[in-house]
């Protein structure tokens, strides 16, 4: 199962989760898309009284911290790649 699809769900039994404590969904779409709306919704899971919402909301915060950190890491690998290739070029030029 994939970060996304795994965030998907757990975003969708909050948004229900939430629903069914307060009468209020969230946008789940927009909770995967902007992070200080994540954190928002989080904070709203976090102050019902329930345990499920927040162990809801906690797995959810892991999930998007574990994929922040593989973006990063997807961005310092290709950043690694082209500067490798222009030290190649680089070579190149001066044999």
């Amino acid at each position: 199962m994939s970060l996304r699809f795994t965030r998907l769900h757990l975003a969708t039994r909050i948004h229900f989760g939430l629903l069914r404590e307060n009468g209020r969904g969230i946008d789940v779409g927009r909770m995967l898309r902007q992070r200080d709306y994540a954190l928002q919704v989080l904070r709203r899971c976090r102050g019902v009284a329930s345990f499920a919402l927040l162990d809801l909301a906690d797995r959810f915060d892991e999930l998007s911290a574990a994929d922040d950190a593989r973006a990063h890491l997807e961005r310092a690998a290709l950043r690694a790649r082209v500067a490798l290739a222009e030290l190649g070029k680089t070579a190149e030029l001066r044999s």
